[in-house]
């Protein structure tokens, strides 16, 4: 992209480089819209939506707020009293902390308490969105839990805070787990064992090129189940969320490929063929298969698929089947575009029945199918 090289790594910033931080970009940016709309649906605060006890408790004490009020209501009368001798910096009890929590459940769950808030724009576009997905009237949980964020803003972790700070965390997991990934599953499965027997330190040497998709993948999965081990999250349901994502930042590291010349297709003599003038390979300066944009266009395609199914509420309906359409639609379309894929491995022959693309993306298309299939929602 230029022509000065980068501090330490002493390399170009090359078309590759950028598009695969693109991609991520990209993803991270719908990672978030998905999430947004998740997690409007799940009405119920936890401990981890309170942001500050003493300002909460000080702001229920005071009740300067229709929805305060309705807080203060639905105490034990116990805790009402402990509330009048409460001053700032006191020790809050944990058995109040769990009346305050089941006391805001309770108000978001009645349906005779209706509180006359105007809600800002972004709000109202987000209970918009409820309707539209509901195919019913909004109903009245949804639109008080917004509120409860929206007049306590200091206290109770807004959705878009929620949001956020959990698509940064499987960001940074899914970059973790693609980069290490899809870097040893080249070395394992592309490279010739003796070089790197000599050279160990090439195996880190990302900059150098090597990347393999298959092993991008498994190391995404293995990242994505450390995350909802951490956040206790169900596993399947945390890969739903990345998949949509995922197919973006394929498209644009496909693209990058393009520019980097590397990933090539056999030689052909159709009015599409795209002469390479330095293929990454060495091979010949012929026409070829632009593979690389045709796996980006696929990839466009199932991007569409995803999105329609998580509008049609796949995801609500049964976690994992979304990540299962993913891998069946993905490594299925690998499978044959390998075909006119060179292959790259140096452990299977340019004759060989499959190539080590196909070899590696049966495991998923098992998996893809398995998912789609299994009655578990777990």
């Amino acid at each position: 992209m230029f022509h000065f090289n980068l501090p330490l790594l002493s390399r170009p910033i090359l078309w590759y480089g950028f598009f695969f931080a693109f991609g991520f970009f990209l993803g991270y940016l719908c990672l978030i819209y998905l999430l947004r709309r998740y997690f409007l649906f799940l009405t119920q605060i936890c401990k981890e939506d309170v942001i500050s006890w003493p300002d909460l408790i000080k702001a229920i004490a005071k009740q300067a707020r229709p929805i305060a009020k309705a807080l203060f209501a639905k105490l034990g009368n116990p805790y009402k009293k402990w509330f009048q001798d409460w001053t700032l910096g006191q020790e809050i009890p944990k058995e109040l902390k769990v009346e305050i929590l089941n006391a805001m459940n309770q108000v978001i769950a009645d349906p005779k308490l209706i509180f006359k808030v105007e809600l800002p724009s972004s709000f109202k576009r987000l209970l918009g969105y409820a309707a539209k997905r509901t195919d019913r009237i909004v109903s009245a949980p949804i639109q008080k839990k917004l509120q409860l964020q929206y007049e306590l803003p200091a206290m109770i972790i807004s959705l878009k805070q929620q949001t956020t700070k959990i698509a940064e965390q499987i960001t940074f997991h899914v970059i973790i787990g693609a980069i290490i990934g899809s870097r040893l599953g080249d070395v394992l499965f592309y490279q010739n064992w003796s070089d790197i027997a000599r050279d160990p330190f090439s195996i880190i040497a990302v900059w150098q090129g090597g990347l393999a998709s298959h092993g991008g993948a498994a190391g995404i999965l293995i990242a994505i189940w450390i995350f909802a081990k951490k956040r206790k999250m169900a596993f399947w349901r945390a890969v739903d969320f990345t998949v949509i994502p995922t197919a973006i930042a394929a498209i644009c590291i496909r693209i990058g490929n393009f520019f980097n010349q590397e990933i090539l297709g056999v030689p052909t003599a159709l009015p599409w063929g795209i002469i390479f003038l330095r293929p990454a390979d060495g091979g010949p300066i012929v026409p070829r298969h632009p593979a690389q944009l045709y796996e980006a266009i696929v990839y466009f395609c199932i991007f569409v698929i995803l999105l329609f199914y998580w509008h049609r509420g796949l995801p609500f309906q049964r976690s994992g089947k979304l990540t299962g359409l993913f891998l069946t639609l993905v490594f299925t379309s690998r499978f044959f575009i390998e075909f006119i894929k060179i292959e790259q491995s140096v452990h299977i022959s340019g004759g060989a029945f499959l190539t080590m693309g196909q070899w590696l993306s049966i495991p998923f298309i098992l998996l893809g199918l398995w998912l789609l299939a299994r009655k578990s929602s777990s």
